[in-house]
């Protein structure tokens, strides 16, 4: 058993609205009034679709009246901009103005970076070979190759969240394990998820993915707790291949194993989590998850041009956050995970 407390602080919080994006809404980060982060706490942020608005993370970009993707003029040798063979980027691509202003953060998820609520991307991503390349024209601001997640992460030492495409194959898990193990930084963690919010129905590809995976597996009772059982099950795989990699010592320093439910309907997965962990059929390799992130949504309604967003957001964490610590607390003490 992996001693968790020398992992993460108690609580983490994502800040679910790109504060690095603050300035297109008129404001910049000396502008903001800074505040006391409440003890136990961390902030990370959500990276979302880069076509959707803000500040463009490339570098010499020439905009051209309202922010649209089509008009941005990016002049970056994309097929030049990496080695491939040494596994190294060989350009700085980044904006100083998007770096800047993701200093304040510890964490970076990658959610909407890796696509993986895109159900047309996820549907063709089963083998490594269908990831997309760090060589890639990425002008378009869609998917961003792994490679440049792990180049902005140790530009600015800050730890890592990856989401792992809910079709990608033993293999595709192995060789994206390989690239972190080699090309992260060491003193930086990577926190480890199977897909995103897989209990969401909205969500077709990967809910109706793991449902129908978890019904040829062998899982019984609700939709909902079918769903739920798989994605443990599946999580717990990849936690194995990452850690035979890794090895014990290592994958307790540098991976954090992460588990998702919903704040509003966690009962799936305190039904199937312990049921899935102690089955020796279904987890031969004795794994668990360090963390649950169960997803309140908070500030996504805050103005970026409000000099005191940060006290805000600290206020309306405090009045959703917290509830839903208090609410869910019980199912987080009885799996023995930290809550995010």
């Amino acid at each position: 058993m992996r001693h968790k407390k020398k992992l993460l602080s108690a609580v983490t919080v994502i800040l679910m609205v790109p504060l690095c994006f603050l300035n297109v809404f008129g404001a910049e980060l000396s502008d903001i009034e800074p505040v006391k982060l409440p003890d136990g706490f961390q902030f990370g942020t959500n990276l979302w679709v880069i076509g959707w608005g803000g500040d463009a993370a490339f570098k010499n970009e020439a905009v051209l009246g309202e922010y649209n993707m089509e008009r941005y003029a990016f002049r970056i040798d994309w097929k030049n901009a990496y080695d491939m063979k040494e596994n190294k980027p060989l350009a700085d691509i980044w904006s100083p103005v998007f770096l800047e202003e993701l200093k304040p953060y510890t964490f970076i998820r990658f959610i909407d970076w890796g696509s993986v609520d895109q159900p047309d991307v996820m549907k063709r991503t089963v083998d490594w070979s269908d990831r997309r390349l760090p060589t890639d024209n990425h002008n378009d601001g869609s998917t961003i190759a792994f490679e440049w997640m792990i180049d902005l992460c140790n530009r600015l030492n800050k730890d890592a969240w990856i989401c792992i495409p809910n079709r990608a194959n033993d293999t595709y898990v192995e060789e994206l394990a390989k690239l972190f193990y080699k090309t992260l930084k060491p003193n930086l963690k990577c926190y480890v998820e199977y897909s995103n919010e897989t209990w969401n129905t909205l969500f077709y590809e990967q809910n109706g993915w793991c449902l129908e995976r978890g019904k040829e597996v062998g899982f019984t009772g609700s939709e909902a707790d079918i769903a739920e059982a798989y994605t443990i099950f599946r999580s717990l795989q990849v936690f194995s291949i990452f850690e035979k990699l890794y090895g014990k010592e290592e994958m307790a320093k540098r991976i954090i194993r992460t588990s998702c439910s919903w704040v509003n309907g966690i009962e799936p997965f305190d039904r199937q989590y312990k049921n899935v962990k102690e089955s020796q059929e279904k987890n031969p390799d004795g794994q668990e998850s360090d963390i649950l992130c169960i997803a309140p949504y908070v500030g996504h309604e805050l103005d970026g041009k409000d000099s005191k967003v940060a006290r805000k957001f600290i206020n309306e964490a405090n009045t959703v956050v917290y509830p839903a610590i208090l609410r869910n607390s019980p199912v987080i003490i009885s799996a023995n995970l930290f809550l995010v």
